[in-house]
């Protein structure tokens, strides 16, 4: 049923782009190697590594509406391709100095902020909202859910950015939100396979 529920919750998000000031950031959820038995540990699942991780992008207008999904690979061309999908052409766009960001100036008012030199804030390019949300995001799954599949991951996530997108608004409303999207009908086989 709770999956039912995430997936109405997934249907929310609108098809219009972002504009605006936009950040842009990418986090890996799962693999904590430092809390597995030494012999279940995965060799060379560090940092970036998607052996253990998944992959989950975000895109978030400042003041606005944010989104987020799982990707397959932050490269080039996946993760360029995930935001010029979301935010309008010619909009600021803030990032870090991931290297999959790098052709974003072609299509927007591109700002790095540089947090290999340790830089997080100049002015207000920043991109400290959807970091925030990441915070929230992996809270949720250590604190409430502890362990999500690659297979179902994109329902939690539709969960938490339903949650974020409509923070500001009444249990009242929200609910009644769900129920206007409740009406999708998910059967049994299509939620398991």
């Amino acid at each position: 049923m709770l999956h039912r529920i995430r997936t109405a919750l997934g249907l929310h998000q609108s098809d219009d782009k972002l504009d605006g000031v936009c950040e842009v950031d990418e986090t890996y959820i799962g693999g904590l190697e430092k809390n597995k038995h030494f012999n279940k540990k995965t060799k060379g699942s560090q940092g970036r590594s998607t052996k253990t991780k998944i992959i989950v992008a975000g895109v978030i207008q400042r003041d606005g509406e944010l989104r987020a999904k799982k990707l397959d690979s932050v490269g080039i061309a996946v993760l360029g391709k995930y935001v010029i999908d979301n935010i309008k052409e010619g909009c600021r766009v803030n990032t870090d100095e991931w290297r999959g960001y790098k052709k974003l100036h072609k299509f927007f008012d591109h700002q790095v902020v540089k947090h290999n030199t340790h830089e997080y804030v100049r002015g207000d390019v920043h991109t400290n909202t959807i970091e925030g949300f990441w915070g929230l995001l992996k809270r949720g799954i250590k604190g409430v859910y502890h362990l999500m599949s690659d297979k179902h991951i994109q329902k939690y996530i539709d969960e938490y950015v339903f949650r974020y997108n409509t923070r500001s608004f009444s249990e009242q409303h929200r609910f009644n939100m769900v129920l206007d999207k409740s009406l999708v009908r998910i059967n049994y086989n299509d939620l398991v396979k």
